[in-house]
């Protein structure tokens, strides 16, 4: 199989048109139809970041391996993207139920703040208590938006990979 026939097989794979994988590597469609026909051939460095973007090793398109080990490649990679994915949301789900169940437990606490009354004296407290409860909660909250900031990072990361 050769070079431009792995780059077609793997662009067809992840679901791509020629347009957008020129447009992911700053080339032009045709420069990719080019190399899909064997007529040119890309550059080493992006043959590299072709190999990353698809997540497969630069040598397995450089030397003559067969089709099977292209699809081995691709679909653990894909299965590796799903199951990243779906740690993502159980981990943002988690971390949304730590906030309610905070905010809940504000709500219950029978202390009363001298800006709010009772109640909402935990959703504001400050950062020199001692109280062993209140510091739980704050670890539980930071702990809980960091969650939150992770995951959406990393989720929005893995969409503009595999949508463009």
């Amino acid at each position: 199989m050769s070079l431009g026939e792995k780059i077609k097989e793997l662009r067809k794979k992840n679901g791509l048109s020629q347009e957008q994988l020129a447009k992911t590597l700053n080339v032009s469609r045709q420069a990719v139809q080019k190399w899909e026909k064997d007529i040119n051939e890309p550059s080493i460095d992006t043959i590299k970041f072709i190999a990353s973007y698809f997540q497969v090793d630069y040598e397995f398109l450089l030397n003559g391996e067969g089709s099977d080990s292209l699809s081995k490649n691709t679909n653990s990679s894909i299965k590796h993207n799903k199951f990243n994915d779906i740690l993502y949301y159980i981990l943002l789900a988690f971390s949304f139920l730590v906030i309610i169940l905070c905010f809940v437990w504000s709500l219950l606490d029978k202390r009363s703040s001298p800006t709010f009354g009772e109640g909402f004296y935990n959703w504001y407290i400050p950062f020199y208590s001692s109280d062993p409860e209140l510091i739980v909660f704050q670890v539980l909250n930071i702990a809980a938006i960091v969650g939150i900031v992770f995951c959406l990072i990393k989720i929005i990361k893995n969409r503009k990979k595999n949508n463009l």
